[in-house]
């Protein structure tokens, strides 16, 4: 999976609206372009990452505009917001060859019980 690096919440939200245009945040509530980038402008003020993160910490996007956080070693990112299901789906039906999780749009090998990046079963 490629991510792309950001030091600001608001720069990350304003990357992903470029790729997709409606998340879902953890409690399941959908938003939009403007909702996402309002929020995250304020998420720069109250910045996690100055409390769970060392100073190499940083926002990241994937290739579905899924914003995340993470430290400098990207062991493990802390997903904000994912897109939404239906866009996800849209957007793998663009592609060609490959299969992908009916969750988060990762993707993921034929051979696998579960989804890497999400956890959700796959078969």
């Amino acid at each position: 999976m490629e991510l792309k690096k950001f030091y600001g919440a608001e720069d990350a939200a304003r990357f992903a609206a470029e790729i997709t245009d409606q998340w879902k945040n953890e409690e399941g509530e959908l938003w939009d372009a403007q909702t996402l980038i309002q929020i995250m402008n304020y998420a720069d003020g109250e910045n996690p990452l100055d409390e769970e993160f060392t100073p190499e910490s940083y926002y990241v996007v994937d290739e579905n505009g899924a914003i995340g956080f993470t430290g400098d070693d990207c062991q493990q990112v802390y997903w904000y917001v994912t897109p939404s299901r239906s866009l996800v789906r849209e957007k793998q039906e663009k592609m060609q060859g490959g299969s992908f999780c009916p969750n988060c749009g990762a993707k993921v090998r034929s051979d696998w019980n579960f989804c890497n990046r999400c956890g959700s079963k796959l078969k």
